[in-house]
């Protein structure tokens, strides 16, 4: 059951035709010479829910810009926030010569990162140019912003590169710990010293790491309260004060917010089958073919096929083994019992595999398990089924445009892999009827 012609393939293309255009379907196979799935195949390609989160801007200031706000980014996003001509971008990196002005992007929530790496002319000047990032603001300016949280990378009047973090509740400024002097930044110098901030909120963490040109990351951390975060808004920005000398530019900037990534529309198959094994392979390579840390809704369990003339008893040891063995890493999933097709000459062990059958569907009864009577559909054919299975081996069930190999693997014509697609889809609707006929007796035993 690991081929394109196979009932899972047939059961995909199904759901595929009698579901929305959005909701997809996908299918991976184990391959066992490399002992890895392949890459997941489309059957029918649906869409996305959701995803939220990511980078939401970012700008390496690579153009010409006399006006920053407005602009699109380097990176496809557009500035919005509070310049009035002053955040312009040379080509190379992005200048503030005025403030308090900034540049601002809704990040749709207070936690946000932003990330900017600032070149700092550390020489004496007498007025302490900075550079601040905010994170949590309530407006998207400085000017109308009461709320908010930020980092500032200044210049002492001495020509000393500092740092400081502060919050803003309600108008009411309070330091978050002392200014820094010790940042790693060469001061008094003419040349650009290069250093990057990064602001990060995380509910009520606030984490600032300042990370000079080839030195070790300073980490510092605060919290703030309930209620100030609260009190805070979605506003990411950058602004700079006191920089009419252009002490602080601004090199690059990234804005991200936590990832969620976006759940896709359908349904996935997982097929561990590999021709010609039992259960006890599957068993040996749970983690490979079932990884702990992936959820699985359903697992479909069939076997008998490759057992010749085990017993009943041998056999159901052997799938119980395989299930418990799964459950251990997967209580939450569902299992579903499933019989195969019944065999035919040539083969010479239809009559075992018939028992084996039988036994599987006491088992599936007795453990609680859902069951798919494949086997006993096969057998409510005319014929047995018998014109539905592969002559020249009397076990593998036909498939469509059989026996040309792939010459029907979009195909849904009347097959053997299809009568197994169909048990499947059969108890499917059966979940979901809703209309009864009129009942005056019980059902038939």
């Amino acid at each position: 059951m690991n081929d394109s012609n196979d009932p899972p393939r047939k059961f995909l293309l199904r759901i595929g035709q009698i579901t929305p255009a959005t909701y997809g379907t996908y299918e991976k196979q184990f391959d066992a010479t490399v002992q890895a799935y392949k890459a997941m195949e489309t059957i029918k390609a649906g869409s996305s829910i959701g995803g939220t989160g990511g980078v939401i801007m970012t700008d390496t200031f690579n153009r010409t810009a006399s006006e920053l706000v407005g602009s699109t980014s380097s990176g496809g996003q557009v500035w919005d926030g509070d310049s009035g001509g002053f955040w312009t971008a040379d080509g190379s990196v992005a200048h503030s010569l005025n403030g308090p002005r900034n540049l601002a992007v809704n990040a749709l929530t207070p936690n946000a990162t932003i990330t900017g790496t600032v070149d700092l002319v550390t020489s004496a000047s007498g007025f302490s140019p900075n550079m601040r990032f905010y994170v949590g603001s309530n407006g998207k300016t400085t000017a109308t912003s009461t709320t908010h949280l930020f980092a500032q990378l200044a210049v002492s009047t001495t020509g000393v590169g500092n740092l400081s973090v502060y919050k803003r509740i309600n108008n009411v400024l309070t330091q978050l710990g002392t200014t820094d002097f010790s940042t790693g930044i060469p001061g008094t110098s003419a040349t650009p010293q290069k250093a990057t901030v990064k602001v990060e909120l995380a509910i009520q963490n606030l984490t600032v790491t300042l990370t000079p040109d080839g030195g070790t990351p300073k980490v510092y951390t605060s919290t703030i309260t309930e209620a100030d975060y609260a009190a805070l808004g979605t506003w990411a920005m950058v602004s700079t004060a006191n920089n009419t000398a252009d002490a602080a530019r601004l090199d690059s900037i990234t804005i991200e917010t936590p990832y969620t990534p976006p759940i896709l529309s359908g349904i996935e198959v997982w097929n561990g089958a590999v021709g010609g094994t039992n259960l006890t392979y599957q068993k040996d390579r749970l983690e490979l073919l079932y990884p702990a840390a992936t959820k699985f809704d359903i697992l479909f369990v069939t076997g008998g096929h490759n057992k010749g003339t085990a017993t009943p008893a041998s056999f159901i040891t052997e799938v119980d083994g395989f299930v418990a063995a799964f459950k251990v890493a997967h209580p939450e999933t569902k299992i579903v019992i499933s019989s195969q097709n019944p065999q035919k000459a040539p083969a010479t062990t239809g009559v075992a595999h018939a028992a084996r059958q039988s036994a599987l569907r006491a088992y599936a009864m007795d453990k609680g398990y859902e069951y798919l009577p494949v086997f006993e559909a096969f057998t409510a054919q005319e014929d047995k089924g018998l014109s539905l299975i592969i002559d020249t081996d009397g076990i593998h069930a036909k498939y469509p445009g059989y026996p040309v190999a792939n010459a029907g693997l979009t195909s849904l014509a009347w097959s053997g892999s299809v009568l197994w697609a169909s048990v499947w889809l059969d108890a499917i609707n059966a979940r979901r009827i809703t209309n009864f006929r009129p009942m005056t007796a019980l059902p038939p035993a």
